[in-house]
């Protein structure tokens, strides 16, 4: 009776809450701004969040904001709603009504027929919004027209309406709440109950009832009776700021002190204390998967997941070892025992007479708990502690307590091996005689004793302690490790031990066998044990996850690879025929069989649960279904009716497009669906709406053209380079935690050749080839001409002059033979020798005009200049010759440089025969203004009439004619020949 008494007197009641609110969206996480005014999820599965400086639209990851700058009239939106037809109506404040539709915006205002821009709030009816103001209107398709006019009995204007089925019509206002039915109409006041004639909004819940919300509280209309909302047997009596009947059939009503939850007849209340960022919540929302959203007016926004999980925070709570106990329960810890109930904690301590704060297993059997601690073990019954077994110093605590199936209690002791208590009357039972000695098959255990013990001075077997008989299973007796970290009874009462580094041992009836990594075991380190209802064996290890062992074998292997958190395993239960839970260094694993395979979902803390970090050995079922999980930070409960399969895939988009890392609109590409040669390095961004567990979305993409089969990501975008023109479609569907995938989202398009791949870029191509080609055969034709002209003119001037005088030498030869006269003789001799010279003349100008060597403008001037020097010094004629020309190697024309050397040779010729001049002045000028040569004597001149009748003067016009030169025949002072071309 002295433990009863100290242990009553030494537990301390407290308080304490339960945190049930794990998510939180602030303006850190992208939020436009933590005063919320409106929720609401759109067709498309975004949640929008009206704020008072614009629109956060969010996707489960990221935000998209919208402000004034983008097309809103105000910065400050006070509600907002969708219509059918994917329009999003926008209640601004003092500013009318902006609409959205495509990424179009369109404004509402007085201008427009509004009957003024301060609207109250904004509804739905049949798919129409109603404008609530001081005179209701109703859009119609894009035209504003009177709605709902005030009835007689309202003062001042509506606040808010209903329009029931049946065409009840209800109505708040500054004066009473107002019903009309088809029978009458009526004005309820404080009179009638009433917490306030001045109602601000209504909502009608899936019991039929009309909420009424006010300042004052909440009532409630039925069939023409009302009630107040109570809680703790109280009215409610703070203002209700909004009110949200969710599917599920719960009504939640925001306000002043926090959030009440309404459901089966309950009421609830959550503040900061279960998770709340602050009590005063002015909007609530709830998406498709039932998350609820509660707008704060400074916080932000939390979500709160109903029933799913409850969390105990602190130290106190971080349990190592979980069970309940009629309606309590215990939570061991590294600080003693907390124990749970409904309304109070208390805590059990050395200082109530347990031998250890530090607690590693708690178990029970029929009405007494067994606790285990790094110390030794007590025995508790009906809040007594009835025994107290304190083991060796040089122990390091109880990891496990077992019984066997005749009432044997076996403790694993680090650095002892195992511990058997037996009663008196049945200390020699078959496990106990058979056990201390054990016939090791495997040979991996040391040599069979009874009492010796490698780590602690020797134990005797059969010694009597408290009443109870004590034996002690040590590596003597063929354990391969004193440190036992799980223990298991099978159901052939095979006793199956984890040890910290050796594998798995299993004993029945005298004979031990091993099992560790040689035999196929994936990791030594055996942290928990686990038998399945088909007699399959869980080994959960510390490295190398699960182990499925059947019939002397692992026939599978569950790890990270394969779905798990983490390889490092810390509890396993079996929740129903195919369905586990398994708490790792990394969160909680959902793991169902189907068939053969498993199927695994992950848990963590962005889910609810309190820390990743799980506790070995902290995993409880407990009476009602419910999974309690035992971490670093505290004790999460987790209500697994609540994860119920979500069948519906996650709605993808692709949402943007990058071309060279830089944006590109996306529509535009859609319109045109072409992109240039040019704008080939693409980045695809997409977003798989799945808010229930955004951070588990999978994606699979696939480009058709590059890839071959579909690439899996958790990422939500993707590039590609160097693109190859052509046409291509892209692809990208996703996946929620639950497996089920969505159908693709899809962008073609097309990367245009570039310009000089296009097929009319070819065909120019071919035809300037062509016309090149054409162009080429001309010039060779022409060439091949103008050499044939200039071989049959060489071979004409050759005929007519050479031949000529050839025929006439040869006469005048014939002739010598003929005369002896010799003053002929002589006469002739000094024509033939005159028409020789002229001969060799000839032939050298005919030499001279063919040599490619000689197309230059300093051949030709040099070529003038010897024939006018040649011919002035026969007669004595002084010679002037002037040259000015800027590029003496500048290529000639041979058309050019024949006729101007015969122009200059027959100006020349006839100014030494037959000017009688003493001087000769030849000037040739060439520079960017043109060419010039000038040819003048001061001799007798010319009557040009009669020169004209001549062939000379022809024949140098003729010539500068062909050459598209100027020639100027001048007779003052002498006779002078000028020659003019603009360019050579």
């Amino acid at each position: 009776m002295k433990f009863l008494i100290l242990i009553l007197t030494l537990i301390v009641s407290q308080t304490f809450a339960q945190i049930k609110v794990h998510k939180h969206l602030t303006i850190d996480d992208g939020l436009i701004s933590n005063e919320v005014l409106s929720i609401v999820q759109d067709s498309k599965g975004y949640m929008w969040f009206a704020t008072f400086k614009g629109i956060s639209i969010w996707d489960g990851n990221n935000f998209k904001n919208i402000k004034k700058e983008n097309g809103l009239t105000s910065s400050a939106v006070l509600n907002l709603l969708e219509t059918s037809d994917s329009t999003m109506v926008i209640n601004t404040f003092g500013k009318g009504i902006v609409t959205i539709k495509n990424n179009v915006f369109d404004t509402i205002d007085t201008e427009d027929g509004l009957t003024t821009n301060f609207v109250t709030k904004i509804r739905l009816l049949n798919d129409e919004p109603i404008i609530v103001s001081s005179a209701p209107q109703v859009l119609q398709n894009g035209k504003l027209k009177s709605f709902l006019t005030k009835p007689e009995l309202i003062n001042g204007p509506i606040t808010d309406f209903i329009i029931d089925g049946d065409g009840t019509i209800y109505i708040t206002s500054r004066n009473g709440f107002y019903v009309k039915t088809k029978d009458k109409e009526t004005l309820y006041t404080t009179k009638d109950g009433l917490l306030t004639n001045i109602t601000s909004f209504l909502k009608k819940d899936f019991n039929g009832n009309i909420l009424i919300g006010s300042s004052l509280g909440l009532n409630k209309y039925n069939n023409g009776i009302i009630s107040t909302l109570e809680f703790n047997g109280k009215p409610v009596n703070w203002t209700i700021a909004d009110i949200l009947c969710a599917k599920d059939g719960t009504n939640y009503y925001s306000g002043d002190n926090g959030l009440l939850i309404e459901k089966n007849g309950k009421v609830e209340l959550l503040t900061i204390e279960n998770g709340l960022l602050e009590n005063p919540i002015f909007t609530l929302g709830e998406d498709k998967s039932g998350n609820i959203y509660l707008g704060y007016s400074r916080g932000g926004i939390s979500i709160y997941t109903p029933e799913k999980f409850t969390n105990y925070e602190g130290e106190e709570f971080a349990a190592n070892s979980i069970l309940q106990y009629n309606n309590e329960f215990l939570l061991g810890t590294e600080n003693g025992i907390a124990v749970l109930s409904d309304k109070s904690i208390k805590s059990i301590t050395m200082k109530n007479g347990i031998i250890s704060n530090y607690i590693r297993s708690i178990t029970k059997k029929n009405n007494d708990i067994f606790i285990g601690t790094d110390a030794g073990l007590n025995i508790l019954n009906k809040n007594k502690i009835i025994s107290s077994i304190k083991t060796d110093k040089a122990t390091q605590g109880i990891y496990d307590i077992e019984f066997s199936k005749f009432g044997d209690l076996v403790l694993s002791v680090r650095r002892q091996g195992i511990t058997l208590i037996s009663d008196q009357k049945n200390y020699q039972n078959p496990f106990i005689t058979s056990f201390i000695n054990t016939i090791d098959t495997t040979n991996k255990g040391n040599a069979r004793g009874h009492g010796a013990n490698v780590f602690l001075s020797k134990k005797n077997n059969n010694d009597k302690i408290n009443g109870k008989i004590f034996n002690y299973i040590n590596r003597s007796n063929g354990i391969l490790s004193s440190w036992i970290l799980d223990m298991l009874f099978t159901r052939d009462s095979t006793l199956v031990l984890g040890y910290h580094g050796s594998g798995v041992s299993f004993y029945k009836n005298g004979i031990l066998k091993h099992f560790g990594k040689d035999e196929g075991l994936s990791n030594g380190i055996v942290q928990i044990l686990l038998e399945d209802s088909e007699n399959n064996l869980w080994i959960g290890t510390a490295q190398g996850g699960i182990c499925i062992y059947k019939n002397g074998i692992i026939v599978d292997t569950l790890n990270v690879k394969k779905g798990l958190t983490s390889d490092d395993v810390r509890g396993i239960v079996q929740y129903s025929n195919n369905l586990f839970y398994v708490i790792t260094d990394n969160g909680l694993n959902v793991i169902t069989k189907k068939g053969n395979d498993f199927f695994i979902r992950q848990i963590k803390k962005e889910d609810g649960l309190i820390s990743n970090n799980c506790n070995r050995n902290a995993l409880y079922v407990d009476n009602d279904k419910n999974l309690w999980i035992g971490t670093t930070k505290g004790v999460s409960i987790f209500n697994p009716k609540t994860d119920k399969p979500i069948t519906e895939p996650p709605k993808v988009y692709i949402t943007g497009l990058e071309v060279f890392n830089e944006s590109f609109p996306l529509e535009k590409l859609k319109n045109s669906n072409r992109l240039n040669y040019d704008q080939n390095y693409l980045k695809f961004i997409y977003s798989g709406i799945n808010l229930s567990a955004p951070k588990k979305t999978i994606y699979k993409y696939k480009l058709v053209g590059v890839d071959k089969d579909w690439v899996t990501s958790k990422e939500n975008n993707v590039q590609y380079t160097s693109l190859e023109k052509g046409e291509y479609l892209f692809e990208v569907k996703a996946k929620n935690q639950w497996g089920y995938w969505s159908e693709p989202a899809q962008l073609a398009f097309v990367i245009n050749p570039a310009w000089w791949e296009t097929w009319w870029t070819r065909l120019m191509f071919v035809v300037t080839l062509g016309f090149l080609l054409w162009l080429a055969f001309q010039y060779r034709l022409n060439y091949l001409l103008k050499l044939e002209r200039l071989r049959t003119k060489i071979a004409s001037d050759l005929h007519d002059e050479v031949g000529s005088m050839l025929t006439q030498i040869s006469l005048n030869v014939d002739f010598l033979s003929f005369t002896n006269d010799e003053k002929k003789k002589e006469e002739k001799s000094n024509f033939i020798r005159s028409k020789s010279k002229e001969i060799i003349s000839i032939m050298n100008d005919i030499v001279w005009s063919i040599d490619s060597r000689n197309d230059n403008l300093e051949s030709l001037v040099g070529r003038i200049n010897n024939f006018a020097f040649d011919h002035c010094s026969q007669k004595d004629i002084s010679l002037n010759f002037i040259k000015n020309i800027d590029n003496p190697n500048k290529p000639l024309k041979i058309t050019f440089r024949q006729n101007i050397m015969l122009i200059a040779k027959e100006a020349i010729n006839n100014a030494v025969k037959y000017s009688d001049c003493s001087e000769l002045i030849v000037k040739i000028k060439n520079s960017k203004n043109g060419f010039e040569l000038l040819i003048k004597d001061n001799g007798k001149g010319f009557d040009i009439e009669n020169v004209r009748k001549g062939s000379g003067l022809k024949n140098m016009k003729m010539r500068a004619e062909s050459i598209n030169a100027n020639i100027d025949f001048t007779n003052e002072n002498g006779f002078s020949v000028k020659v003019t071309k603009d360019k050579i």
